[in-house]
């Protein structure tokens, strides 16, 4: 029972709390394209867009600790698209810059509860390079690259950055920390990623398809109290594919690999009858068969 009753506590609260609040906000975008030359392409674009305010729910959470307001964000973004090698190749590259007034942050307040709070300004910016390019009529190469330096420009009330728990599992209330300067959650410095694609016949009515791809990541933390115990690693992830499919496309069998290197890679990192975290996929192989019918 006891279980239960906080499990139902974190989705709404039960002692009569209530409230209104309304939201007033126009958003609007601009974008001016360029078509400097026949195979490359120019834009500029700018934007402000919002999120409406509301109130956590936290169980033990006081009313004062409940509302939070709108969020908003003003976004300059400009960026140029190509076509190379008479078409077989493509680049987009793009430079934004975002600022973001009362950010909303999930985390978990210092009595372990969830909460959603207002950061006071946060900055994102950074640059965004991808493309593809077909080496031949069988092998197809892509990636892409991305930096990002996003931080929380004012945030003078931040949860703490860790919330220690005792034998009992009592959590400690730590005292609010300034959070501005740091580093935004899952916002790595840079991350990127690389692909191989082949599709090669190997009788007239067959073909071998096959695929191996890398992705990496710097670190970045995955909660928004920022706790150094939550923080992921740096990491390199390989995934593969190799199989046959029909000429026509009618039919497939792969042989699928996923983290082949067994990363431990964090999605979420929270407090929840004690601080957990739950993992992205760790090795796994996987058999796919595919058949189409008609047409």
């Amino acid at each position: 029972p006891d279980l239960f009753g906080a499990i139902v506590g974190f989705a709404a609260r039960s002692d009569g709390f209530t409230e209104d609040r309304s939201s007033d906000n126009v958003m609007g975008e601009l974008l001016v394209q360029w078509d400097a030359t026949e195979d490359g392409m120019a834009y500029l674009k700018l934007g402000n867009s919002a999120k409406s305010g509301g109130w956590g729910a936290g169980v033990q959470a006081e009313e004062k600790d409940l509302p939070y307001d709108d969020e908003k964000a003003k976004t300059f973004e400009i960026g140029y698209k190509t076509m190379l090698a008479s078409g077989a190749a493509e680049l987009n590259v793009a430079a934004f810059y975002t600022e973001y007034d009362d950010l909303q942050v999930n985390s978990f307040n210092a009595d372990g509860d969830p909460a959603i709070t207002n950061a006071g300004t946060s900055i994102s910016q950074g640059i965004e390079l991808d493309g593809r390019w077909a080496a031949t009529d069988w092998l197809m190469l892509s990636g892409s690259l991305a930096f990002l330096d996003s931080e929380f420009d004012d945030f003078k009330n931040g949860p703490g950055t860790s919330t220690p728990i005792d034998e009992a599992g009592n959590v400690f209330r730590p005292e609010e920390s300034d959070y501005s300067g740091l580093d935004r959650p899952f916002a790595p410095e840079w991350s990127g990623n690389v692909w191989v694609d082949v599709n090669q016949p190997i009788t007239d009515s067959m073909n071998f398809i096959g695929g191996l791809g890398i992705s990496f990541s710097d670190d970045y933390y995955t909660e928004g109290s920022l706790d150094p115990e939550g923080k992921q690693d740096s990491w390199t992830k390989v995934d593969a594919r190799l199989g046959v499919e029909g000429s026509d496309g009618s039919w497939r069998v792969s042989v699928i690999g996923k983290n082949l290197t067994d990363e431990n890679i964090t999605n979420t990192y929270q407090y929840f009858f004690g601080k957990q975290a739950f993992l992205q996929t760790p090795l796994t192989i996987a058999v796919q068969a595919e058949y189409r019918f008609g047409n």
